[in-house]
């Protein structure tokens, strides 16, 4: 596991691999799936109630992708976004933020090694945490 911070600062954002693996169910709420300890088609099975998987692969690729940690430059808001490209080139969500909609918004991880949005002195590092 990593942690992210300031090393001027007390800022810190959300710890991880900087977002997680999500499969949406029927109202498209994202549901982490990297917590559970069941295969991807148990949870679709459990998810989307039933277990006829010929048609698992066509829910994977519509319903599932990777939530990035985002951050708003301008207004400091933390949230989740799916902003990685899919096979057809366009993301599922946009790189705006949803409190203040600036489109000045990087993911946790563009920010290792670069000035820290909170006191613009320290640097964001990733820490790795040790798993006990």
């Amino acid at each position: 596991m990593n942690d992210y911070r300031c090393n001027n600062c007390d800022f810190t954002l959300p710890s991880g691999s900087g977002g997680y693996s999500y499969i949406e169910d029927e109202s498209g709420l994202r549901i982490n799936y990297e917590e559970k300890s069941k295969s991807l088609r148990t949870i679709i099975s459990e998810i989307w109630g039933f277990s006829d998987y010929r048609n698992w692969k066509e829910l994977v690729r519509i319903h599932t992708g990777f939530n990035s940690y985002c951050i708003c430059l301008d207004c400091l808001n933390i949230f989740e976004a799916d902003i990685s490209p899919n096979r057809n080139g366009f993301s599922k969500d946009d790189k705006i933020c949803p409190k203040c909609s600036s489109n000045h918004v990087h993911t946790e991880l563009e920010l290792v090694g670069k000035e820290c949005p909170s006191c613009n002195e320290g640097k964001i590092e990733k820490m790795v945490v040790p798993l006990i």
